[in-house]
């Protein structure tokens, strides 16, 4: 009987420990998630302006490179 008691105590033990290692982890999750999605927003952001100014340099480079095509024929 002192094992099945000692058991149950362990184990309620172990599960009142996880809930409050879960209640004080929930502030650092939710510091992550935002960070988090800031960063990608930030990120996805960069990228963006970044694939527009190449299209439009690629835009300006054909341009030149067919004006100057033309001047030599």
């Amino acid at each position: 009987m002192g094992n099945i008691l000692r058991d149950l105590c362990t184990g309620a033990a172990l599960l009142v420990c996880a809930l409050i290692v879960a209640i004080l982890l929930i502030p650092v999750l939710v510091f992550l998630s935002v960070a988090l999605h800031l960063i990608s927003w930030f990120l996805s952001a960069l990228l963006s302006i970044l694939l527009l100014a190449f299209v439009v340099w690629g835009i300006g480079f054909l341009y030149r490179r067919a004006r100057e095509e033309g001047k030599a024929r």
